[in-house]
Order: C-alpha cells, then structure tokens, then sequence
C-alpha cells in the first residue's frame, strides 16, 4: 500500500512528541498475533523466539472453539485477538460509538488519558496504552474501523487517491448486502457498532 509522506512525517512527529507508535501492516494479518507481540514488546514484553508459534497454536485452538460456537470469520478473528491480549496479561477495553465521530472524540480523550500505542492493521485502529497497570494488569484499548483511520489523519496529512481507492475497496469487501433494508451494511470488528 502506497503512504503519503506527509502522513509518515505526521506519525513521526506523534511518535516523539506524544509516545504514539503507528505501525502501518499492508499484508493480511489475519489474528493479528504479529500485533499483539509488537504491542506487548512495546509495553516492555520483549518478544521471545518460541512467541509467535505458541500464539498461532493458541489462536488455531481458539478459532476452532469460535467456529463450533457459530461465529462468522470476521467477527471471530476480532475475538481471537482480544483472546489472546487477556491471557497475555492484559486488559482490553473496547470503545464503542454509534458514529465515526463520537468514535473520534474518544479515540482522542483516550490518547489524552495515556501514552498509548496505534498500531494500524488493515485501516483498523489497535490502540494500547502503554506503562498504565490497572490491578496488575496492563490496558489496552482496541479500536477498529477504517473510516476512523482516514478521518484522523486528514485532520493534519493528506493521502494520495490511490489509498483512498485501496481503503474504500477494503471496506466495501467486508461489507455485505441487506436485501430488506436496501442497503449495504459493513461493520469493522469489535468496536464500533453502526
């Protein structure tokens, strides 16, 4: 996926003077294990060399529970990873918001709270806050939905055509079509429910 430099300096500019980290994934993560360890790296959890496939075998245990329970796939995944973030010893905590930009003004009351990390993950928001330890365990926050993403960084960078095209065509993708209500309905994870 092509990124404007614009939005690279931006982040940058977040990472030092905020102790925002924004990781931009183009690949498919599909559990998002990748995310959970740089996150639980960032909040002082150094990655160790056996990580990753203990958490793949734990994810694939925890997909077949999932799948048995009758969850669809997207959904599934979502739960999969705030699995995984619990019994890695932190405490996820979902931001929920009938519109984008409710969903904005917590996002950012959140990023006020804590020095948070914002790890982007296929246009979705996984924000961690990082160095706060509520009844021993460390915080997290999950945020997903792409829109979010695009909106939040218009405020202050620009982003070429070509992106925007990338993230409509990876929206609409997740989407499906309500035939009673005429309309498209799309939902981006465990968040924000329309």
């Amino acid at each position: 996926m092509r990124r404007d430099k614009k939005i690279i300096r931006h982040i940058e500019r977040l990472q030092q003077k905020e102790g925002i980290f924004l990781k931009l994934q183009p690949e498919r993560n599909l559990c998002g294990l990748m995310a959970t360890l740089i996150a639980g790296d960032s909040l002082g959890r150094p990655i160790k060399p056996g990580d990753k496939s203990r958490m793949t075998k734990r994810a694939d245990e925890l997909s077949h529970n999932l799948y048995q329970k009758g969850f669809f796939e997207l959904d599934s995944n979502e739960r999969i990873l705030m699995a995984l973030l619990k019994e890695n010893g932190f405490r996820p905590v979902e931001l929920t918001a009938g519109s984008a930009k409710k969903a904005i003004v917590k996002l950012y009351r959140a990023l006020n709270s804590w020095p948070v990390i914002l790890n982007v993950v296929n246009c979705s928001h996984w924000v961690v806050a990082r160095a706060k330890r509520i009844g021993g365990q460390r915080k997290v926050v999950c945020i997903s939905d792409p829109e979010r993403t695009i909106q939040n960084l218009r405020r202050t960078a620009h982003y070429d055509a070509e992106e925007k095209e990338l993230v409509r065509l990876w929206r609409d993708k997740k989407g499906w079509w309500n035939k009673r209500r005429k309309k498209r309905i799309s939902y981006y994870g465990i968040v924000v429910k329309k």
